[in-house]
């Protein structure tokens, strides 16, 4: 049986057509930085992707287009520290995690 494996560029919708995801697929694997969108069209989230594992900082974003919350991922995990915003831009608090563990 020949498996193919999932190669380029991927987009998901929502039921309405408007844009949900998008990322590009090497063998299979995400590479790159997965877009995730809202249902009005803003951009949600940006999760960057090494070899189908999440590898660098994670950026969630608020319906105004400000950063929420930044998350340094290794090997797919949350390590090292997440910085949290207020709907202004303004830095609100961070954590320490480890292998997706709160340590501070």
């Amino acid at each position: 049986m020949l498996i193919m494996k999932k190669n380029g560029l991927s987009k998901k919708y929502y039921p309405n057509g408007r844009l949900l995801s998008e990322v590009i697929f090497k063998d299979g694997k995400e590479i790159g930085i997965l877009k995730g969108y809202s249902q009005t069209g803003k951009l949600q989230g940006e999760i960057p992707y090494n070899n189908g594992v999440i590898e660098g900082i994670v950026k969630v974003y608020y319906e105004n287009g400000k950063v929420q919350e930044e998350s340094t991922y290794k090997n797919g995990m949350k390590n090292g520290i997440t910085k949290f915003y207020d709907e202004n831009g303004n830095f609100l608090k961070q954590a320490n995690f480890v292998d997706d563990k709160q340590v501070d």
